[in-house]
């Protein structure tokens, strides 16, 4: 499936590491033991990062890939989408298929 979207590497400090491995901790995505937070941040790519922008408010911010990568590369979704962290809203995409809707 084609990428409708970017993605960029984020460079981290250990308090945004942290963050970041508390809301994989913290979502119901895994069955078994989460990883340790040493082999969390050994995965291939975990620092991707996607920039999201709600289509209702327009609310923008940047979001794990590791959260959505798996639905992606199952061809379950052609790109993420989640509910906005300010309205509620199950409109938060990416910002690049946010312009191409509102183009």
């Amino acid at each position: 499936m084609a990428k409708y979207f970017k993605t960029y590497t984020a460079k981290m400090n250990q308090a945004q590491k942290k963050s970041l491995y508390n809301e994989y901790k913290d979502s119901p995505m895994y069955f078994d033991k989460p990883l340790t937070f040493n082999e969390f941040f050994a995965q291939k790519n975990i620092l991707e990062m996607v920039s999201m922008k709600c289509l209702y408010c327009h609310f923008e911010v940047n979001v794990s890939y590791y959260m959505y990568q798996f639905l992606i590369d199952d061809n379950t979704v052609a790109f993420p989408f989640d509910e906005c962290h300010k309205c509620g809203n199950h409109q938060l995409v990416p910002l690049d298929v946010y312009n191409k809707l509102n183009s």
